[in-house]
């Protein structure tokens, strides 16, 4: 399977990586599958899209449309927080991303981030608002 999903060692993160080259299609259906994961599960989830093992040198076409479906809350769970890994700056640029590197959505905001450390700063960050 072009995109495949697991959780982060202590369930707080639900990471879809891309292993090939992929499309929406496959994208999207492998977030349906891990819907199921999500069910019995207690606590906020954010997100971490990892494109870096993607062969594809851009996204599929359409980009700036099912980026934004990546904060929809398909599950109570869901906290509308997503960080994209893989994505170049130009594609950010032509995807309307902001100053601080994010798109703010109906339901949540999605970051992109250069490195993984980067994006695992930023899920500790969310974390620890929510404490506050």
């Amino acid at each position: 399977m072009p995109f495949q999903f697991q959780w982060n060692k202590d369930k707080t993160v639900m990471i879809y990586k891309a292993t090939e080259d992929w499309n929406w299609k496959d994208y999207h259906l492998v977030v349906r599958s891990s819907l199921f994961w999500l069910q019995k599960h207690e606590g906020l989830v954010d997100v971490l899209i990892d494109l870096t093992g993607s062969t594809r040198e851009k996204l599929p076409s359409g980009a700036k449309a099912h980026i934004r479906s990546f904060t929809k809350k398909q599950n109570k769970n869901l906290s509308g927080r997503v960080i994209v890994l893989g994505v170049s700056s130009d594609e950010e640029t032509s995807l309307g991303v902001d100053e601080q590197r994010q798109i703010t959505t109906n339901d949540g905001v999605i970051r992109f981030a250069a490195t993984l450390d980067e994006a695992v700063e930023q899920f500790r960050s969310w974390r620890a608002e929510e404490r506050q």
